[in-house]
């Protein structure tokens, strides 16, 4: 897949074709059976296309120590069976104290810088921050 002269990447079109996508989000909360309460979820996505590429995202994280502390890695691949492929990952710490409302967030993985001609040059990112939320 290539933009057209002087387009951005993003522009580019697809081969003609069609594609499949499936989806799964599989949770476990031991807070139901009365046990540690740890919590786990993964969840996973892809998508098929009929002119060879295949891309896929997933998640896995888990609550602990009362749901206060969660732990997350995440990863994506795109263009699978292209030239070309690319790969991300990332790895999240939230811990949230005064009852659980305020957190702190630490974040870090990898990201692809656009460059002329439509190249991406890869990289690296981390990242805090402090936010609040009444949701867990």
């Amino acid at each position: 897949m290539h933009a057209p002269e002087g387009l951005p990447l993003a522009e580019a079109l697809f081969p003609d074709g069609f594609s499949l996508y499936g989806e799964a989000v599989v949770g476990w909360d031991s807070v139901r059976y009365g046990g540690l309460q740890k919590h786990l979820q993964l969840s996973l996505a892809a998508e098929a296309f009929t002119w060879g590429r295949f891309d896929v995202d997933g998640r896995v994280a888990v609550q602990l120590f009362g749901r206060a502390l969660e732990v997350a890695a995440k990863g994506l691949a795109v263009g699978l069976g292209q030239p070309g492929a690319r790969y991300l990952g990332a790895a999240e710490v939230r811990w949230r104290f005064q009852g659980g409302g305020l957190y702190v967030l630490g974040t870090g993985g990898t990201l692809l810088f656009p460059e002329g001609e439509g190249a991406l040059r890869p990289g690296a990112f981390a990242s805090m921050g402090l936010g609040v939320d009444n949701a867990r």
